[in-house]
């Protein structure tokens, strides 16, 4: 690494505080909070994830989605230690008719300071509408990175209301 200046560069900017010795102790990656956002202004539906009280509790009160609304998934998270490679976002949605799965490559991230990821990056996602799509879907989140270390992997509910 050291004979690549391109590489050095690189990895000092990602390393931030952590490449003067300020590392960061705790786990690797913290995801702190999982939110929906919505275009009309409707009240954020914010899902805590920063203790493990938080993540046992996960899937114990649904979040509350209008059916056909416009929204946004925003994720923060924090990074402590060392640089994680490909941090990908991986969400399983499943209702009595269909399962659907997404995976989204978030990025590489250095330790020192607080991220802040939307999904989808530019525009909305809407609500599924109708009768028969009413209703709670149970739901996974998984973060884990390019070697394949897994950050998080928690179930959600959402319910879909009219």
């Amino acid at each position: 690494d050291n004979s690549d200046e391109s590489l050095k560069k690189y990895k000092e900017q990602l390393l931030g505080a952590a490449a003067k010795g300020k590392v960061g102790s705790g786990e690797r990656v913290v995801i702190e909070e999982f939110d929906f956002v919505f275009e009309d202004g409707s009240p954020t539906q914010c899902l805590k994830l920063a203790t493990k009280e938080d993540r046992a509790n996960a899937d114990k009160i649904p979040l509350k989605i209008k059916e056909g609304i416009k929204y946004r998934m925003v994720v923060k998270f924090s990074v402590n230690g060392e640089i994680v490679p490909l941090l990908t976002f991986k969400n399983t949605v499943k209702s009595k008719i269909k399962s659907q799965e997404s995976e989204l490559v978030l990025g590489s991230f250095g330790p020192g300071k607080d991220h802040t990821f939307k999904c989808p990056r530019y525009g909305w996602q809407e609500a599924p509408s109708g009768y028969f799509l009413r209703g709670t879907y149970q739901c996974i989140m998984q973060f884990v990175d390019g070697d394949g270390k897994k950050y998080l992997d928690v179930p959600y509910k959402i319910n879909i209301h009219s």
